[in-house]
């Protein structure tokens, strides 16, 4: 049999970076700041076998010396994963899970363009809460790991302290359960539908990318096997004011909050409020409460009779 390679890497690296293992937390940020501050150096050797500079003589590049300080540089990059617990089998899924959303996020920001020169239909629909169960999933998830049996976000609240709810958030994102939450029942057709309509569907969220990476990838590799179809994630704290700054011609947005619903209402952009025990109230003129996907379908054939026939 074939050696796995990538193993074997890993293996070697280890044999002299035994000082790395079960080390705490803050000696592994110590570690940490070694090893990033090794790998520059070995950068700026690399660069020093290039012809980089214009203000230097010209010199014959030796090509083996760039390989050589290049891994180096792989090499004190390796311990790094080694100090956080990470072996070849998750190095190779991290580093296919990354690919992925660079791809995406390439992939997108030329749709984004495309769509906006186009002027085509555009129509945004929030995530959590509207095509997945949210806040249903995360409620299951607490109950799971407290023994408890909440039906509800006041219940959970009411008896949970801000610190608590907090700590289990954090576990409940970098556990990757995003990536298996459920579908919200009809959102497929629901989007399907759409798309046969003509319209290009943008997915926002509010969901924290920027501090949890993977938030990303859980969120695209939930939609693909769960076979939606869409042209753009777009993940924004203030995913409503985002998706109008980037789309201007959006037709209408779909949303489970209420405050943000009538936010965007005031704009005079049409808003379908999903109706939930969460987002009781008044609500803007614009903003149409509805009770499923199949009464935002019907109004929009209502209001543009030429679609009726689709």
């Amino acid at each position: 049999m074939q050696e796995d390679k990538l193993k074997r890497i890993f293996d070697i690296q280890l044999k002299t970076s035994q000082e790395v293992l079960n080390l705490d937390l803050k000696q592994k940020q110590e570690k940490t700041k070694e090893l990033v501050l090794a790998a520059i150096t070995e950068l700026t050797e690399l660069l020093a076998e290039i012809n980089c500079f214009s203000w230097k003589k010209e010199f014959e590049v030796v090509e083996t010396n760039i390989i050589e300080e290049a891994i180096d540089v792989e090499k004190f990059m390796k311990k790094i994963f080694l100090t956080w617990g990470v072996d070849e089998k998750r190095y190779f899924e991290e580093f296919e899970r990354k690919s992925m959303v660079v791809e995406q996020r390439l992939k997108q920001f030329k749709v984004l363009k495309d769509i906006k020169d186009s002027g085509a239909r555009v129509c945004a629909i929030d995530l959590d809460g509207v095509l997945v169960e949210y806040p249903n999933d995360w409620i299951r998830y607490i109950n799971v790991m407290k023994g408890t049996k909440f039906t509800n976000l006041f219940e959970v609240k009411k008896d949970i302290s801000n610190e608590e709810y907090l700590t289990l958030k954090h576990n409940y994102r970098i556990s990757g359960a995003e990536e298996d939450v459920s579908l919200t029942d009809g959102a497929l057709s629901f989007v399907q539908k759409l798309k046969d309509l003509g319209y290009s569907v943008v997915i926002i969220t509010k969901r924290p990318y920027k501090k949890y990476f993977r938030a990303f990838a859980d969120t695209k590799n939930n939609l693909d096997k769960h076979k939606i179809p869409y042209d753009a994630i777009l993940f924004d704290t203030e995913k409503h004011k985002a998706i109008v700054k980037e789309l201007p011609q959006l037709e209408f947005m779909v949303e489970d909050n209420k405050q943000i619903a009538n936010e965007v209402g005031s704009w005079s952009y049409r808003c379908f409020l999903l109706d939930n025990i969460y987002n009781q109230g008044e609500i803007h003129k614009n903003v149409v409460r509805v009770e499923g996907f199949g009464d935002i379908i019907k109004y929009i054939k209502r209001e543009n009779r030429w679609l009726s026939e689709v």
